[in-house]
């Protein structure tokens, strides 16, 4: 598989398909109902019907697709090689502008700037991405001899919380293909190569559990029919995990897995199943992380409490000038009868961003990662005595109000929130006191607003 020469070299990501029968084969791929390619000549010839009607391009002679994308932007184009009709010019699709040009028998399609770049780099203006030495070159040597299709991407050219969960995990290129197997591969820092194989068989691991739990469930009721899905989608999962091979090999991680007919049986039903458990996986390790919110609320409950519970002496000015101490009961403050600790760490610290998708109380230049003097130099919360010393997943924050009287009295609420699916959206954990009286009384239960966000 051979890039061609009017992909730039500054394309952060590329997908290549070998001609029909290329297509037919990326197609029966991703079908999980078994097939052979000669099945899919029927939808290939739908796509080239539409392709040739809509922009006036014959796929039939094209040996090889090649789509890449640009930085920022630029946006993307598609290169065809070896179509044997003139395009249409430009259309709009979705919205957008779409210009097509060729050159000879070659067709570029795309936004503006895409096929400007690409134009520039077949006529040799500009670098070409095949004769720099890049990763993404690299991918397609090195795995690309009998793909029939393969995109790799820089991680870099990824959006949202796909970039920051792969970027946490030390991945920088992504490659997938498709041939005489499946395979993908992921490389990544020396580091973190070991801990994403493991990863790879917590997934397993995870899944096997959440469908036996789950066929459990469904035996109490009894739902028979589910329970017989549930054993069947264990079943062919155990043989996916067998077939799916991992190893790590130099800086990448390799997994393959062959693309014979009886991995092909998995039917809509199975992927639906299996979609299932990996979705519970997910939850169920969000769920776990929820107890660090739980435990780290109490330990401020507590922290609150006892601070309340002890006198505190302040010494007040009377009239005449002479002086005279008093004994208060309050919350842990910075001086103010009413306020807050503040979000510690702030939101702009993304603890999905640090390794294991939590935060890091300690400096250093690298995502998730914030100085722990923001709890030290804290009064609120060294008057509480609180602070995180070890990697977390939350936020927390700690409001109160103290009021007047010889005895003295407060309200607070201790929060935490975190954002533990990387979608941007914070769920909330809180608990309320009231202390008067030298007591301190809880009046509701823990208080959660989307507990697995």
């Amino acid at each position: 598989m051979v890039l061609p020469d009017a992909v730039p070299a500054l394309a952060v990501g590329v997908a290549v398909v070998r001609g029909e029968p290329g297509l037919a084969r990326a197609f029966q791929a991703l079908d999980p109902v078994s097939g052979s390619s000669a099945e899919y000549a029927p939808l290939v010839d739908a796509v080239a019907a539409y392709v040739k009607d809509r922009f006036g391009v014959n796929l039939e002679g094209v040996q090889q697709a090649t789509a890449f994308v640009l930085p920022g932007d630029a946006g993307a184009a598609v290169v065809l090689q070896g179509a044997a009709e003139e395009p249409k010019g430009t259309v709009s699709l979705a919205g957008d502008e779409l210009v097509v040009a060729s050159r000879g028998r070659v067709v570029i399609a795309g936004r503006r700037a895409a096929v400007e770049a690409a134009v520039d780099a077949h006529e040799g203006k500009t670098p070409r991405l095949r004769e720099v030495g890049s990763p993404l070159t690299e991918l397609f040597a090195s795995h690309g001899t009998d793909a029939h299709y393969l995109a790799a991407v820089s991680v870099e050219a990824l959006a949202g919380e796909v970039h920051k969960a792969l970027l946490a995990r030390g991945v920088e290129h992504v490659a997938v293909g498709i041939g005489p197997e499946l395979y993908i591969v992921v490389r990544a820092t020396p580091d973190k190569l070991e801990g994403l194989a493991g990863e790879v068989e917590v997934l397993f691991a995870g899944a096997r559990a959440a469908l036996t739990r789950a066929q459990r469930e469904a035996e109490a009721i009894p739902d028979s029919v589910r329970v017989l899905a549930l054993i069947t989608a264990r079943h062919w999962l155990e043989r996916l995990e067998r077939k799916l091979g991992a190893a790590v090999v130099d800086d990448t991680l390799v997994l393959r897995a062959p693309l014979d007919a009886e991995l092909g049986e998995l039917s809509p039903l199975a992927v639906a199943l299996l979609t299932a458990a990996m979705d519970t996986v997910a939850t169920d390790r969000r769920r776990e992380r929820t107890n660090e919110a739980k435990i780290q609320l109490a330990r401020m409950f507590d922290a609150a409490s006892q601070y309340f519970e002890e006198e505190h002496i302040f010494v007040e000015v009377q009239p005449d000038g002479t002086s005279r101490a008093i004994k208060r009961h309050l919350c842990p403050n910075d001086g103010r009868e009413r306020g807050t600790a503040g979000l510690t760490p702030p939101t702009s610290v993304d603890c999905n961003g640090g390794p294991d998708a939590k935060c890091v109380p300690a400096v250093a230049d690298t995502p998730g990662h914030y100085d722990a003097e923001e709890w030290q130099d804290n009064k609120v919360w060294k008057a509480m005595g609180f602070e995180q010393k070890r990697p977390h997943a939350f936020h927390y924050d700690f409001k109160y109000e103290n009021f007047p009287g010889e005895l003295g009295g407060c309200q607070f609420t201790a929060q935490a929130f975190g954002d533990l699916d990387a979608d941007g959206v914070f769920s909330t954990y809180e608990r309320v006191g009231i202390a008067d009286e030298g007591r301190v009384e809880e009046p509701g239960k823990l208080l959660v607003d989307r507990p697995l966000e």
